[in-house]
């Protein structure tokens, strides 16, 4: 990929966490939006809690390699509003967590249907360079 005559490379990385009966638990995807911003992560989909926490640190280690300080990088979660105070609650030992407003769902129908018990984090399509 180029952008302006100069070589870039886009950094998307998917993780898939399975149990010890080889069954998909939880899966997720993190894409670098901005190196200063850092990566988003979404959709990520996990059985529980405990899944979602372990694809989580996968997901962000992926990333560490980017960054000089990778303890200071940002990670854009765009959480469903009525999990958001549960993975604050999730992340709490792991991160700082930041709330910088909410965004609105836009449906040209109706909702999909979908178990919001298993979804941690949503997908938007804004991608910044």
């Amino acid at each position: 990929m180029y952008i302006n005559g100069k070589k870039s490379v886009a950094y998307w990385f998917i993780q898939v966490l399975v149990n010890s009966s080889n069954e998909i638990v939880g899966y997720g995807c993190g894409r670098l939006i901005s190196r200063v911003d850092g990566p988003e992560f979404g959709p990520v989909y996990c059985d529980s809690d405990e899944a979602f926490l372990v694809l989580f640190c996968a997901l962000a280690s992926c990333f560490f390699k980017l960054f000089e300080k990778p303890d200071d990088m940002k990670i854009v979660l765009a959480v469903p509003t009525t999990k958001s105070r549960k993975v604050q609650e999730i992340l709490r030992d792991n991160a700082e967590i930041v709330y910088k407003g909410q965004r609105i769902p836009q449906f040209t129908k109706e909702v999909p249907d979908h178990d919001i018990n298993r979804i941690y984090c949503i997908s938007g399509l804004q991608m910044f360079i």
